[in-house]
């Protein structure tokens, strides 16, 4: 992030000459450190907190690099370049100050049942009284046409023939309005996007916007595909929203972050990235996307990677996106490098992740190829794992030619039903030049989908496009009905029956997971605890709740680690024994049930190694100080000789 203390401002020895005879003629003249802009000031004036500039563009150009711009509250009609300066663009204290790339129009005049008025750019987008979008009629501009080379969308009508109540048209610098309820727009706040972009980092490097809102861009007139907001290499997005934009919400860049955001309700994706690594999307909300309804296997939906994009989204709610929730496509160093077994040192990650209600919308029923919450396609090295998907439709992970990644620990529940849906779709290639191979499918729970199938694989061709794949470890489950596992073109009504007969379900469950939440959360005995594969360890160090993934040795499937202690699975628990408390600073006490009976208590590391053993006489209560030993997990072993019952406990 920006700091002004980091930079300094030089002038040459002439210009320091003339402020020396000039300073405050020349503070007008030359860039500022601090700069202030609102909707009632001037920018004719010197942009201090007392006389602010009007308008952002005036402000940005005025401030010099490594200076802060105040952006105080109100609404501002602009479209906004920063050029080759590093700078903080931020809301003033706790105002919430709103750029919009769209003008109000007045003067409607009466054309039959609708509304006309000269309108010279074509406008993507008309809203009424607030974000309340009417219709386009026909595709939106000359380049997003349905060629029959590509499909964009499916379009509303063809010409002003078409309109009706609730759309809009525009053909000759004229634009038609027909209001939902047919009354005259002269009575109603009428705004009609302008500008291609309204917020443009492409120039900067390292700078940050924070507390800004984003509404109204108009890209699609003058592009195929545009957003809103285009960051630069090192910028940062911190705390804003960006909603309402007519394609992309957010445009990602080499090394870019946006941060406890929201990116909501845009025409086509909320953010997109194309041709760079390292960024990163953290803490959120992406909703709502595609609202315009493009093609969902064209470009739509909540986050798009396309060709060379590799970064991390980690921390979001991921909910209700007219296509797919996150799309990586064609992301692979052999794209770029011709290696196809190059190691990328950015690798995709998408982990800790709420996705929820993804998928609805734009989709033909007799496509296979309709889209996923997650879905991986023609690209390398991605880390899915810790991700809750829920309620979604078709597919919750797909992966479409994928090749050296990890699906791991995700909780995968609640899919609707629908031709060729699947709970996870782990074997599926339509590109010549793409594998699916050397890819761990394993740990997740896929509990309670009424999709087609629960999981679908395709068996080891021997090395041609399929091959090493592992899929086990995962637990499989429905509360009703038959589950069906794919392997190839055949069906299996039963994890045994998948196991037996394919390479396929090794160590998988079809039994209740027994959560104790609607969140998904593991009870004490659940058959998920200690009952997964240890893999992808060194790079998943937490679960779902950023609790230590490990515990007891043996990782458990799903998003959650049980933490607390529980009884291991296979002893008897019919002793009436508790241990306390857990998590622990040091002191444990273990109190028994059984007064007649004298009980052995020992204390194990990790590792096996004995570290402590004590005896409770008959219903007496003891204690094992273990602050002295190293901080991790430890095993007690409660033996009333013949009944056995052992706990994990924390110490911390």
């Amino acid at each position: 992030m920006c700091n002004n203390n980091q930079y300094s401002f030089v002038m040459s020895g002439k210009f320091t000459l003339l402020l020396f005879f000039t300073f405050f003629s020349v503070s007008l003249i030359f860039s500022q450190s601090e700069v202030y802009v609102s909707p009632s000031g001037s920018d004719d004036n010197p942009g201090t907190v007392d006389q602010p500039f009007k308008t952002v563009q005036k402000a940005v150009k005025s401030v010099e690099s490594g200076g802060t711009v105040y952006v105080r509250d109100g609404i501002y009609r602009e479209e906004v370049t920063v050029l080759k300066k590093n700078i903080l663009i931020t809301a003033y204290k706790n105002e919430k100050p709103v750029i919009k790339g769209s003008v109000v129009v007045t003067g409607w005049e009466p054309r039959g049942e609708f509304w006309k008025k000269y309108i010279e750019v074509q406008p993507q987008q008309v809203f009424v009284d607030g974000n309340n979008p009417l219709q386009q009629i026909g595709m939106p501009s000359k380049y997003i046409v349905n060629d029959g080379t590509k499909r964009y969308m499916s379009q509303v009508g063809t010409d002003i023939k078409d309109m009706a109540a609730g759309r809009f048209w525009w053909e000759n610098d004229t634009l038609y309005v027909w209001l939902e309820d047919g009354t005259d727009p002269n009575g109603h706040e009428i705004e009609v996007s302008r500008n291609r972009r309204v917020l443009n980092l492409l120039s900067s490097t390292g700078s940050l916007v924070k507390g800004l809102t984003i509404e109204h861009s108009n890209s699609n007139t003058f592009a195929e595909q545009d957003a809103a907001v285009k960051l630069g290499v090192n910028c940062i997005m911190d705390s804003c929203t960006v909603q309402w934009c007519d394609f992309g919400g957010v445009s990602m860049n080499k090394g870019t972050q946006v941060l406890n955001s929201t990116v909501i309700y845009n025409g086509a994706t909320g953010l997109n990235a194309s041709s760079c690594s390292n960024f990163l999307v953290k803490n959120t909300r992406i909703a709502y996307n595609n609202y315009r309804n493009f093609y969902s296997q064209w470009h739509a939906g909540g986050f798009k990677g396309a060709t060379y994009a590799w970064g991390t989204i980690e921390y979001c709610e991921i909910d209700h996106n007219n296509g797919a929730g996150v799309w990586f496509d064609y992301c692979h160093y052999s794209a770029y490098y011709d290696d196809e077994d190059g190691e990328n040192l950015y690798p995709i990650i998408i982990r800790n992740n709420y996705f929820h209600h993804n998928g609805t919308g734009n989709y033909d029923p007799d496509d296979i190829n309709n889209n996923a919450s997650i879905l991986i396609e023609v690209s390398e090295q991605a880390y899915v794992y810790n991700n809750i998907i829920d309620k979604f439709e078709y597919r919750g992970i797909w992966v479409s030619s994928g090749w050296f990644s990890y699906f791991v620990n995700n909780v995968v529940a609640n899919g609707k039903s629908g031709a060729y849906s699947y709970g996870i779709d782990g074997g599926a290639s339509y590109v010549d030049r793409a594998w699916v191979k050397h890819n761990v499918i394993a740990n997740n729970i896929l509990y309670n989908n009424s999709t087609s199938y629960q999981i679908r694989m395709q068996p080891d061709d021997g090395g041609t496009k399929f091959f090493d794949n592992i899929c086990q470890n995962n637990l499989i489950y429905k509360k009703s009905g038959t589950i069906r596992m794919v392997c190839g073109r055949d069906i299996y009504y039963s994890v045994k029956d998948w196991q037996d007969k394919t390479e396929f379900g090794d160590n998988s469950l079809s039994v209740d997971p027994k959560f104790e939440d609607a969140i998904f959360h593991l009870s004490s005995v659940s058959p998920c605890v200690n009952a997964g594969l240890n893999v992808l360890t060194d790079t998943m160090t937490v679960d779902f709740d950023d609790n230590p993934r490990i515990v007891g040795g043996t990782i458990d499937m799903g998003v959650y680690e049980v933490q607390n202690a529980t009884s291991i699975k296979g002893y008897k628990k019919d002793a009436e024994f508790s241990v306390y408390p857990n998590p622990t600073a040091g002191v444990i006490h273990i109190k028994s049930g059984l007064n007649d009976k004298n009980i052995f208590v020992k204390v194990f590391d990790a590792e096996g190694r004995l570290v402590a053993i004590e005896m409770l006489n008959g219903g007496l209560s003891s204690s094992v100080d273990l602050s002295r030993h190293p901080k991790g997990l430890y095993f007690i072993s409660v033996d009333s000789g013949g009944v056995e019952e052992i706990f994990k406990v924390i110490l911390q």
